[in-house]
């Protein structure tokens, strides 16, 4: 029996118990101890049931612990045996005046078995604690043996190692005055290569140009990547008098808090948060190219783990390029066409005229396959896309505004520092879709503006809105457009990254930095950094600072080696901050500049409300009921291109939101 004193021996666990109640059945001196020793022994166990276990393998089953004398054959017998004694007994063959002298006919044959059925349960408990008594010994023995055997085997490589530890000091010391010979010799190149290294691996400044072939960083969680993100931005406020405009999309919302409360960009962030129920609806094409936004919304519909097919993406497409000829067109109007004529409903005269005047190519589409029952699953399918955002109380608002407040390109003309927090942990898979319409926004914007001073776009997690085709795109366009992507993430190789995303991902960085890789991500990003694994294993996070090792491409002279970039942790603590009170206030001016109707919805409360079942609404009664609402003019809102505000008109009562159905 192998047996260790780091654990029960019978199953193993570490945790050991001190309360344990021995049962009666044991040895009357206390085989088992309260915390699990066994007589005596440095071995122990977790629970009763683990030495009742334990003690079995020696133990006849006929005096298991569990068995009774109930269930013992001599028990029985001997009790059958006083029972058919007594009736002998009380009935002698001599009559009724047999019966009458009979000392055991007056008696009951309860009376008359008891004392013998105690002889028996005694003679059978006895038997059972000498059983007991003889497997407990028997494992004592075993566990003994084991005992001996261990110190044994301990002396034994003691000894071995004593004597090898002697041998060691005398070849060491012979080897000593050889090394010190040899260390002299060598101290001289050693140092020459330190300086070497050093000055390899000294921080180098990326030039502004490089800076718009894009940055990849990657680092597990904890590593310092959102730091990093933080610091970059901060140091590009600190050394220009002119800063770029950022735009930030950060799905945990960290960095946003921390950045929204600093004094220094109180006049420049703009906060898009779910919670506020932004205006964003999805067909308004005010300084967009519609070409541009059908192509889009493939992507913006799609997930990293559920995209269109090429059917759905294609009938998809053909619907958005005719909502966005239609005026006022939201996701009911997108809904509406798709059950146009369905179940032999009357044609839509709306979509009807439409039709006639969209080019020949949709036009084609709508009048030969849209109503065909050739598509009909397929509108089934999209719409069950669009119910999946729809059912999303807040992203239902965000969508279904009537009007898009924000305006990206008035954003990075003025330097903003756009501020986006897609409420990963709150709208799950649903946050995918607002972060991916972003970068569609934040695209278009970019490209379609004509000063070319610096925007970044910083994506943290990039994995949740990465796209084999569009992530491409995205590098390519902003590149052109004088915009550079700042991209972070904790491993390549995760579900939602395929290969092509990947080689995107490492052909269309310039700026890469890596910071404790891990598994599968070690040796793709040694061959990224041009560098050993071993290297990118030594560089992690201090108590004060979080390093980075960093490969720049296109540095002049070529970086043969990356270097390490290191980022105060903390700094951005030490920066001026404004006062709750002003945070608030900002807050509530961002929030009525961006919401369609600022009071008809809380998406504050709708995070820490319980969550409402849109789907069990859709069963309901009154899926098909309008909802009216007090509709006027935006609160506070960004009039495009103008910067004006418009006053409020009245809206429902804000206490109670009415939940978005389609009418």
């Amino acid at each position: 029996m192998a047996a260790s004193r780091d654990k029960c021996i019978q199953c193993g666990n570490r945790h050991r118990s001190y309360d344990l109640e021995p049962p009666p059945e044991s040895l009357a001196s206390g085989s088992l101890d309260p915390d699990g020793k066994f007589m005596g022994m440095p071995y122990w166990f977790c629970s009763v049931e683990c030495y009742k276990k334990a003690v079995r393998k020696f133990l006849e089953p006929r005096y298991d612990f569990d068995r009774q004398a109930e269930d013992d054959d001599d028990y029985k017998e001997h009790v059958e045996n006083a029972t058919v004694e007594y009736y002998v007994k009380a009935r002698p063959g001599f009559g009724l005046l047999g019966s009458l002298f009979s000392k055991t006919a007056w008696m009951s044959e309860r009376d008359f078995v008891q004392p013998e059925r105690e002889k028996a349960l005694d003679a059978f408990l006895t038997r059972k604690q000498s059983e007991i008594t003889g497997a407990e010994l028997e494992l004592h023995n075993r566990l003994y043996a084991e005992w001996m055997h261990q110190i044994d085997e301990e002396n034994k490589k003691n000894e071995a190692e004593a004597a090898k530890r002697q041998d060691q000091i005398i070849k060491l010391a012979k080897e000593e005055k050889e090394r010190e010979e040899k260390r002299q010799r060598e101290l001289e190149i050693e140092m020459a290569q330190q300086q070497a290294v050093k000055e390899m691996l000294s921080p180098k400044e990326i030039p502004q140009h490089i800076r718009y072939e894009h940055t990849h960083v990657l680092g597990p969680s904890g590593s310092g990547k959102t730091t990093l993100l933080q610091n970059n931005l901060l140091k590009d406020f600190v050394e220009n008098s002119n800063p770029p405009a950022y735009i930030v999309v950060d799905p945990k919302g960290l960095m946003v808090e921390r950045l929204a409360r600093l004094k220094t960009f109180s006049d420049r962030v703009v906060i898009v948060d779910p919670a506020d129920a932004p205006a964003l609806n999805l067909f308004a094409t005010d300084g967009r190219d519609p070409a541009q936004l059908v192509s889009d919304f493939s992507y913006i519909f799609s997930t990293t783990k559920q995209k269109l097919t090429g059917k759905q993406a294609a009938c998809f497409q053909f619907c958005a390029r005719m909502l966005f000829s239609l005026p006022g067109a939201n996701l009911e109007t997108l809904l509406d066409l798709l059950d146009d004529r369905i179940n032999r409903k009357p044609p839509n005269p709306l979509f009807e005229t439409v039709i006639k005047k969209l080019p020949s190519i949709p036009r084609r589409f709508f009048e030969s396959d849209f109503y065909s029952a050739n598509y009909a699953s397929t509108r089934e399918e999209i719409k069950s896309r669009i119910y999946g955002i729809a059912g999303n109380e807040t992203l239902a608002v965000m969508f279904n505004a009537a009007t898009r407040k924000l305006d990206l390109g008035k954003c990075i003309r003025d330097r903003k520092i756009v501020l986006v927090n897609t409420r990963l942990s709150q709208l799950k898979e649903a946050h995918q879709t607002l972060g991916r319409y972003i970068l569609s926004l934040a695209q278009d914007a970019i490209q379609s503006r004509n000063d070319k001073h610096p925007v970044y776009v910083m994506i943290d997690e990039f994995q949740e809105f990465a796209d084999s085709e569009k992530t491409p795109q995205l590098f390519r366009l902003l590149r052109e457009y004088n915009g550079g992507a700042i991209v972070a993430h904790q491993n390549m190789y995760c579900d939602e990254l395929d290969e092509a995303t990947r080689n995107a991902i490492s052909t269309n960085t310039s700026i890469k930095y890596a910071s404790s890789p891990e598994a599968q991500d070690l040796n793709y990003m040694a061959r990224d950094l041009r560098c050993s694994p071993d290297f990118l294993k030594h560089v992690h996070k201090s108590e004060s600072d979080a390093y980075f090792a960093c490969f720049v491409r296109g540095m002049h002279p070529p970086l043969e080696h990356p270097f390490i970039h290191d980022t105060q942790l903390g700094w951005i603590d030490e920066w001026p901050k404004i006062s709750d009170a002003e945070y608030h206030a900002l807050r509530e001016r961002n929030k009525r500049m961006l919401q369609d109707s600022p009071l008809a919805f809380d998406g504050a409360a709708a995070f820490a409300a319980p969550k409402h079942d849109w789907r069990a609404t859709l069963g309901g009664a009154d899926v098909n009921e309008p909802i009216v609402q007090k509709q006027g003019p935006p609160s506070a809102v960004i009039s495009q291109g103008s910067g004006q505000h418009i006053a409020s008109a009245e809206v429902l009562d804000p206490s109670k939101p009415a939940p978005w159905k389609r009418k």
